[in-house]
């Protein structure tokens, strides 16, 4: 739901419209144009079709793990992905619970619980995969293994040396 996240994102994936048995939808999956933080304001993101036409990518059919409605997926490999959507409207049931346990399976890994979905096309693009989980660790909400661990300092890190990055306007 962080803004700065959806900022940082190259591909949107959102969910919803509501919670529960209102949301499990696909709203929309597609290349986001880069914005200056002062000017991003969710839900005003601007939207640019031609950016991810042929990158390769993972596909995932027919996820109804939860509250999914049964939906089809397609997501950009070698892109940072932000999946956005209210509480409750399937983020995690897509994520955590469908793609990465079909993910592993793929890669031939053992995974104690698969959402359920119909197929998965791609995932032999994938060599490896890592969770990081979003679960706070200890009393503080914003104590994640992501802090811990300097993985968002290595995003930040990346993008900063972007050649967009250090564009002057």
């Amino acid at each position: 739901h962080k803004k700065e996240f959806i900022n940082m994102a190259d591909y949107l994936v959102e969910i919803g419209p509501g919670a529960g048995h209102y949301g499990g939808r696909l709203l929309r999956a597609e290349a986001v144009e880069k914005r200056e933080a002062s000017d991003f304001e969710y839900p005003d993101y601007v939207i640019r079709n031609d950016k991810v036409v042929s990158e390769e990518r993972i596909v995932l059919k027919g996820a109804r793990t939860n509250n999914l409605k049964s939906i089809d997926v397609s997501i950009p490999l070698s892109r940072f992905i932000c999946v956005i959507g209210v509480s409750g409207s399937g983020k995690s049931s897509l994520i955590s619970k469908t793609l990465y346990p079909a993910v592993m399976k793929e890669l031939g890994k053992r995974v104690e619980a698969n959402g359920d979905y119909d197929c998965i096309i791609g995932a032999s693009r994938i060599s490896d995969i890592y969770f990081v989980s979003q679960k706070a660790i200890g009393k503080n909400s914003r104590s994640n293994p992501g802090t811990y661990t300097g993985v968002f300092d290595l995003i930040r890190e990346f993008y900063s040396n972007l050649k967009e990055a250090k564009k002057v306007k």
